[in-house]
């Protein structure tokens, strides 16, 4: 599973309104991947950037799902139907000012905890399957960079350790670098 997905709220806010915006042209978006919000357009983050939300989906600017809307009349560009690491859409170069096609993504709150894969086994560098440090985005920003983990630096996300349900390199994190001004823990 590549992607993040949302795990829980540590103060029990689970229900969040998403948020939808247009997709700047020519970029590339998927179900579970990192967004920023610059000029009023979502985008794919940066890897060590600040960060606005999870990628929860995609629809037409009236509102309607991709999936059931029609290529070329509602919506251009490349849209592949499926869920988190799979549903994917490539905004045509046009999209701000032609369909704009929008991505909803669920914004970081205090407290929301989500699970990412990291791009390597954990404790490769030192400690990173313990509780306490940070990580930055791995360089495809649909999972963590094991290798960034640093129990001293401050990086996007906070670490509660290894995800106790999926095991393996999988890790429960709290966005810790949000364009909303938000720190973890």
């Amino acid at each position: 599973m590549a992607g993040f997905v949302f795990r829980k709220n540590k103060y029990g806010l689970n229900s969040v309104p998403s948020e939808s915006e247009i997709i700047k042209g020519s970029e590339t978006l998927t179900i579970g991947d990192v967004a920023s919000l610059i000029d009023g357009l979502f985008l794919l983050a940066s890897a060590g950037g600040e960060m606005y939300g999870i990628v929860q989906g995609f629809e037409t600017y009236n509102g309607r799902p991709l999936e059931n809307s029609l290529s070329g009349t509602d919506y251009d560009g490349t849209y592949t139907e499926g869920g988190v690491g799979t549903g994917t859409y490539v905004a045509a170069a046009d999209n701000a000012t032609d369909k704009r096609v929008r991505a909803i993504v669920r914004p970081f709150v205090p407290g929301d905890i989500y699970v990412g894969l990291a791009d390597a086994a954990l404790a490769t560098t030192s400690t990173s399957d313990d509780a306490g440090g940070f990580f930055d985005c791995s360089s495809t920003l649909d999972g963590i960079s094991e290798s960034s983990f640093s129990q001293s630096t401050a990086a996007q996300w906070f670490s509660y350790g290894q995800d106790p349900v999926l095991a393996g390199r999988y890790v429960l994190v709290e966005a810790h670098e949000t364009q909303s001004g938000i720190q973890s823990a």
